[in-house]
């Protein structure tokens, strides 16, 4: 069977089109899996709070935690978050986490 030379220039180009898009959504997945990391976070916290914005640093903390509840960084972050906030309690909590995962020990995960 003959195929016009116009459908095989179509043909090419679709799966030219096809491979562009595949490399790219290839290439965007790179960078979003390097960027949901509770490390990446978690220096995105500290930098917030340096900054004095304690909302976008706990955010930023609390999705570390989401992301590893073992990553006790995170829960120091919070920590320092609750204590300028003046909640000392929820501080302590979040220190002691911290503590016990530094030490590796297990615990249940804290409740809201």
């Amino acid at each position: 069977m003959k195929i016009a030379k116009g459908s095989q220039s179509f043909r090419y180009l679709a799966i030219l089109g096809s491979l562009l898009i595949f490399m790219a959504v290839q290439g965007c997945s790179r960078y979003v899996i390097f960027l949901d990391r509770p490390d990446y976070h978690y220096q995105n916290g500290y930098k917030f709070l340096s900054e004095g914005n304690l909302d976008g640093a706990r955010v930023e903390f609390e999705y570390a935690v989401f992301l590893d509840d073992q990553y006790a960084p995170a829960f120091v972050g919070l920590a320092m978050v609750h204590g300028s906030m003046g909640d000392m309690d929820r501080a302590l909590e979040y220190m002691e986490r911290a503590q016990i995962i530094f030490s590796g020990r297990k615990k249940e995960p804290l409740t809201d």
